[in-house]
């Protein structure tokens, strides 16, 4: 475990969130250089293609930009402080629909998603749902290609009970994209959304993205 330090507010009785982020690092780096391990001040960019590249690196959710001469603002969000999420892209094969509630009802909740898998007797390996990025239009233009394709039993393997419960099963027949934060250790996308589907491409055709 590891203890990480970014910034400084309060010191010997003393209030520094008036002061400058650049002072208020420095102050903080001199306290830390006596403290030992497992205490860090994370290194800081000057270039943010490279703090997105470390981050990309360590499979870090993100950056955030800071203007060096900003105070820091408890409770609430500074326009000079920004946060950067990195997401990745990644080509599914719809295998299933959970069925929405509240303002969804009648209406896809979420979508069950896999990738092939040739060593499964499926074929098929679950990687999740996705329930966020849909407008009005898609979900109803969804809705309607997959009534097409109900089956009564699923096509994939390892679905959770959670999932599988309420599940509506599809024929894997769609392949749409979605962004994501990064894996779980257990193979699932982490913070997936919706982009559209892939119309150009046959579900033997998506393969796990580098």
């Amino acid at each position: 475990m590891r203890y990480h330090l970014f910034d400084l507010l309060h010191l010997e009785g003393h209030d520094l969130t008036s002061l400058p982020l650049r002072d208020r690092r420095e102050l903080l780096e001199q306290i830390a250089a006596d403290l030992p391990a497992p205490v860090l001040v994370p290194p800081v960019f000057d270039d943010v293609d490279a703090a997105l590249a470390t981050s990309t690196a360590l499979d870090l959710e993100g950056v955030v930009v800071k203007d060096p001469a900003s105070s820091y603002a408890p409770g609430g969000r500074s326009p000079r402080w920004l946060k950067i999420k990195l997401t990745r892209a990644q080509e599914v094969v719809i295998v299933g629909i959970r069925p929405g509630k509240g303002d969804r009802t009648g209406r896809i909740g979420s979508l069950l998603l896999a990738i092939p898998e040739p060593e499964l007797p499926s074929g098929l390996r679950y990687v999740g749902r996705v329930g966020t990025g849909f407008t009005d239009r898609v979900l109803q233009d969804l809705g309607a290609r997959l009534e097409a394709l109900r089956t009564s039993s699923p096509s994939v393997d390892g679905v959770p009970v959670a999932d599988a419960s309420d599940a509506l099963w599809v024929e894997p027949e769609l392949v749409g994209e979605v962004e994501f934060a990064n894996w779980t250790d257990d193979g699932v996308l982490r913070h997936s959304r919706w982009r559209g589907l892939r119309p150009d491409k046959r579900p033997d055709e998506v393969v796990v993205e580098s």
